[in-house]
């Protein structure tokens, strides 16, 4: 039995999910007040949509003498089944969460970033070519992170960056060089 003063309940986002052992599964999350983590729970009916990639939910876990936490419990609160709908919003989908698994360190907090992602990710779906969408989250990853010379930056960047609203970026017509060059800017930099 678990001493339950020592769990902590906190909101994640699933970032990548794996199999472990015979009826385990090893999931790292990405919360905003832990930042990316790792949790191992034992496989039950009862939550294996908390292990889903992409799915928002509510996790109760205790930390334990590795990185590698324990997970008891949650609830899942949005799955974002309409990414399931399409090949290409299911890799958009994929390659954010991904930029976040490779950018990130374990256990630092970034509340701003998780924020984005939070945003950004049940948006997808509202995009037929979700282009204009990554482009902006890279930019402002690059910009939350402080590695972005704005000097450097072409003008048509600008829009992707500044935009508060997703219906303005879906006007932005994304040459495919230009999600090249952003990308070649990410990969040279983290």
């Amino acid at each position: 039995m678990y001493d339950t003063k020592n769990m902590i309940k906190t909101e994640g986002i699933v970032l990548h999910s794996f199999d472990f052992k015979e009826n385990q599964k090893i999931i790292t999350l990405f919360t905003e007040d832990a930042g990316k983590m790792s949790l191992i729970l034992t496989k039950k009916n009862g939550n294996l949509g908390l292990t889903t990639p992409f799915t928002k939910g509510e996790y109760i876990y205790t930390k334990g003498k590795s990185d590698l936490y324990r997970f008891h419990d949650g609830t899942v609160l949005d799955n974002h089944i309409l990414l399931r709908n399409s090949l290409a919003h299911l890799q958009a989908a994929g390659e954010l969460t991904n930029v976040i698994l490779r950018s990130q360190m374990p256990t630092k907090p970034a509340p701003l970033l998780y924020a984005l992602l939070k945003t950004y990710l049940p948006q997808i779906s509202n995009f037929p070519d979700p282009t204009p969408l990554l482009c902006s989250f890279y930019l402002k990853l690059l910009k939350h992170e402080g590695v972005l010379n704005l000097d450097e930056l072409p003008e048509i960047c600008l829009p992707l960056l500044t935009s508060t609203r997703f219906s303005d970026l879906k006007n932005i017509p994304i040459h495919p060089h230009l999600k090249q060059k952003i990308l070649k800017v990410y990969k040279s930099i983290l």
